[in-house]
């Protein structure tokens, strides 16, 4: 299965603020500039993480943001279903089963591959990503 760019620039993200101190916050620019992603892009990212409450934002001056939940508790499957629209199938069944009056097998089989896809991904969290992803640099507090 492939994930969108969004997911992945979300779970990279999330990575990122992840690696940073709990003290420390991450600005929209600064992991533009570590990934070198577009800032416009990531700034829909950050809104969609903070309403999903997986980050937390600080307004003013030095504001940013940091990381709003365990990382130890993120299941990685259960945020990429967050993230992907995984029903994508669903606008076909509904009108395929019309047609024929039963269950598709088609769609059953990409729904059950989907499942075990979700199902393999949550047994990762986000601090396995980041444990394995050590070349991601920590700021240091001022």
């Amino acid at each position: 299965m492939k994930i969108t760019n969004y997911t992945e620039y979300a779970l990279r993200t999330l990575m990122y603020i992840n690696a940073q101190s709990k003290e420390s916050l991450v600005t929209v620019e600064e992991v533009a500039n570590f990934y070198g992603l577009p800032m416009n892009h990531l700034k829909k990212i950050f809104w969609k993480l903070n309403e999903l409450g997986y980050i937390n934002s600080v307004r003013g001056r030095n504001g940013g943001y940091h990381l709003d939940v365990n990382p130890q508790k993120v299941q990685l499957g259960d945020l990429i279903r967050k993230l992907e629209n995984l029903e994508l199938t669903s606008l076909v069944k509904n009108k395929v089963n019309a047609q024929f009056n039963h269950p598709c097998f088609l769609t059953m089989y990409v729904d059950e591959a989907l499942s075990a896809f979700i199902e393999k991904m949550n047994q990762y969290t986000l601090e396995d990503l980041v444990e394995s992803n050590l070349s991601i640099p920590q700021k240091t507090c001022l």
